[in-house]
């Protein structure tokens, strides 16, 4: 480094980030044509200069403090005790870097670069486009008559303020290191940080140059107008072919499907949520279908079928709630089955000494099937239990009952049996043989009854009882002596029909004698 006065401003290669070094006011960048000033704080000397590119564009003088410019249209200098002022009236591109000496020091003792700028033309845009994967925005604009160079920045329509994203440009230089350029800005929007909105935007184009600091000069800055609008929106779902109009009976699955009636912009799909937000849709291209099964834990769950976009919202407006209702179908009893033994209707046939296994199912969907046998309960898990016994004397009128529970706790059919104990054969074989010979016996006194009873009725007189007679000569008219004096033979075969004298079958005796006596 050089030796320097101390009131000197300090030399740096580059000033453009100490703006003080050429002026309080002093920005390194200036339009074209416009005027812009200088100053540097140096030590009185009897001589000092300002040159353009190590050309002397000016002398100045301490004794008669007047200064002697070179061309007078376009510079001016002056000097006021020690600061010496350099003013550009017309500033042209070709202006750069623009230096103090002063004669007592011979050393360089101010340097300012000078950005000569062009303002860009008025900004055109394209009409906002997505990009192939639906996950930004992309805009393109252009401008021309820029000098150096521009950079672009993007405004969103509804704020009016910077909005972030990712910007690149593409200079076209077709002239020479003077000549204008024209300048294409492309900048691509990340989708999520947009929400669903007709959406526009505005960029603007500032020259910027190597020297600049970061700052833009406002005046020399070019708006586009906001460009067409694009309509950015979130899908639309309705559900189809669902159950929740109907019962699901436990055991099948409720389903419901998710479909898109719109598919938004950028194109969405759509897909089932629980109430907790966690996906549960099986995807089916942009649609989702759900598939439910009841869940004794949650016996009431709800879903959401809800657009899935990648735009911003945190809205659940659009969303259709399912809730399926589950309920236990119809029940049928359990059914029980036996080994070595016979079921008829409700009783169950057994001989003693077999080892006889009771099996009870149940065909519903159930979570346990309890079987209770006397005193013994076995309870398992599923829709079968069993029991196992040896048969004996005991078992005889011991029944067995069989329930079950389901998950919804809505089942309530049973079913029983009695266990009918069957004695050995031969036991069997003399009882059949008693009630046979009993019931013959029976037979035989009923028939001698009735012949006793049918004879009495044939032989008994008709007459009216003789209350001076006792039983036994009211039943028997034999009893009677004088019926045996009164039987003789009168001759009357011709008239067999008289009662006067004797018995009806003496007449009939008599004629048939008479007869034969004529035939001889």
């Amino acid at each position: 480094m050089y030796p320097y006065d101390s009131k000197c401003c300090l030399l740096w290669i580059l000033l453009i980030l100490n703006k003080g070094l050429c002026g309080s006011t002093w920005s390194p960048m200036v339009k074209e044509n416009d005027s812009i000033s200088l100053n540097c704080t140096a030590q009185m000397a009897k001589k000092s200069s300002w040159k353009l590119e190590n050309k002397e564009i000016s002398t100045c003088f301490n004794s008669s403090s007047s200064c002697n410019v070179t061309n007078k249209d376009v510079f001016t200098a002056s000097l006021n005790n020690e600061i010496h002022y350099l003013t550009i009236n017309d500033a042209q591109r070709d202006f750069k870097t623009f230096t103090f000496f002063s004669d007592d020091v011979k050393v360089e003792a101010c340097s300012c670069d000078l950005c000569v700028t062009s303002k860009p033309a008025k900004p055109t845009c394209q009409m906002p486009t997505l990009d192939k994967r639906n996950t930004s925005l992309n805009i393109v604009c252009e401008t021309s008559s820029v000098y150096p160079d521009a950079v672009c920045s993007l405004s969103h329509f509804k704020t009016g303020v910077a909005f972030h994203g990712n910007v690149w440009t593409a200079t076209n230089r077709s002239g020479g290191e003077l000549a204008n350029v024209s300048v294409k800005c492309f900048i691509s929007i990340d989708l999520q940080d947009l929400s669903p909105s007709e959406e526009s935007f505005r960029v603007s184009f500032s020259p910027t140059c190597n020297l600049n600091d970061g700052t833009f000069n406002k005046d020399l800055t070019s708006d586009s107008d906001f460009s067409p609008l694009i309509t950015l929106k979130l899908p639309t779902v309705s559900p189809l072919n669902c159950t929740d109009s109907e019962y699901t009976p436990i055991g099948s699955m409720a389903t419901c499907r998710c479909e898109l009636s719109d598919v938004g912009n950028p194109p969405g799909s759509a897909n089932w949520y629980t109430d907790y937000g966690r996906e549960v849709g099986i995807p089916d291209g942009r649609s989702s279908i759900l598939k439910v099964s009841f869940n004794a834990s949650d016996r009431t769950p709800r879903f959401y079928c809800r657009p899935v976009s990648i735009l911003n919202t945190t809205s659940d407006k659009s969303q259709i709630m399912f809730q399926p209702k589950f309920y236990c179908p119809p029940q049928s009893p359990p059914v029980f089955t036996v080994t070595n033994a016979d079921i008829v209707d409700t009783k169950v046939l057994v001989t003693r000494d077999v080892n006889v296994k009771v099996s009870c199912r149940v065909g519903d969907v159930v979570t346990s099937v309890t079987l209770e046998c006397a005193t013994q309960m076995m309870t398992a898990v599923g829709q079968y239990a069993s029991w196992t016994v040896k048969v004996n004397e005991s078992i005889d009128g011991l029944s067995c009952r069989c329930t079950a529970k389901d998950e919804l706790g809505c089942y309530h059919q049973a079913a029983e049996l009695t266990f009918t104990l069957i004695k050995e054969v031969k036991d069997l074989t003399l009882q059949w043989l008693a009630v046979g010979l009993g019931t013959a016996g029976g037979l035989i006194l009923i028939i001698i009854v009735s012949a006793f009873i049918i004879r009495r009725l044939i032989k008994k007189p008709a007459q009216q009882k003789d209350k001076t007679k006792t039983q036994n000569q009211y039943d028997n008219i034999y009893n009677e002596e004088s019926i045996y004096s009164q039987i003789y033979d009168n001759n009357d075969y011709a008239n067999p029909t008289s009662h006067d004298q004797t018995d009806d079958a003496f007449d009939s005796i008599e004629n048939d004698k008479h007869q034969r006596t004529m035939t001889k």
